[in-house]
């Protein structure tokens, strides 16, 4: 059964809170699934945080969270408003960025983007300004150009399965001339 490194942290992030018998799926237990991704941990390390101290930090601030606590047994816990719209946020990221999947960035930048909430402060706490970690993460992991076609090959492949260029057609002559429209032209 494949399963996308998206789903594996957020199955992590639903461990995490059912283990902590938390109501909800947070920010906070996405942030400390993504630290314990494989991937994500690797760019961390590389980047230079201190993954251990990041982990811990994240822990404390999950336990200090009573009032996550659940009074019911063996509930599944929700997910937050605000870790809809990081993964909408990311999706979105996505879409205009031509690929077909999300990845651990998209989800970093989403969540770095939500001012208010304390992923986002640990984000800032150990060093990971936003443009830095993308500029660092572009240099050391993004997919060779070769590998996949820019988004602007991939429309201009449609287009042309799809449609006909007028400008082409005229250039070489093969469309009648158009009369009694110079008002239009």
């Amino acid at each position: 059964n494949y399963k996308t490194e998206i789903e594996k942290i957020v199955e992590q992030a639903t461990s995490i809170a059912t283990s902590k018998n938390h109501e909800y799926v947070t920010l906070e237990h996405l942030l400390l699934a993504m630290i314990h991704n494989q991937s994500f941990g690797q760019v961390l390390i590389e980047f230079g945080v201190q993954i251990d101290d990041f982990s811990k930090d994240v822990e404390l601030y999950l336990d200090k969270q009573t009032h996550l606590i659940s009074k019911g047994y063996d509930i599944i816990p929700k997910k937050t408003h605000s870790l809809e719209r990081i993964f909408n946020r990311a999706f979105t990221q996505v879409l205009f960025s031509g690929r077909n999947h999300v990845q651990t960035i998209d989800i970093f930048l989403s969540i770095s983007s939500e001012a208010n909430s304390h992923a986002s402060y640990f984000f800032i706490k150990y060093g990971m300004e936003r443009s830095q970690v993308v500029d660092f993460y572009n240099e050391n992991y993004v997919e060779a150009k070769s590998k996949r076609p820019p988004a602007n090959a991939r429309a201009d492949e449609i287009l042309t399965e799809y449609c006909e260029n007028l400008n082409l057609l005229a250039k070489d002559g093969k469309i009648d001339p158009v009369v009694g429209r110079e008002y239009e032209l």
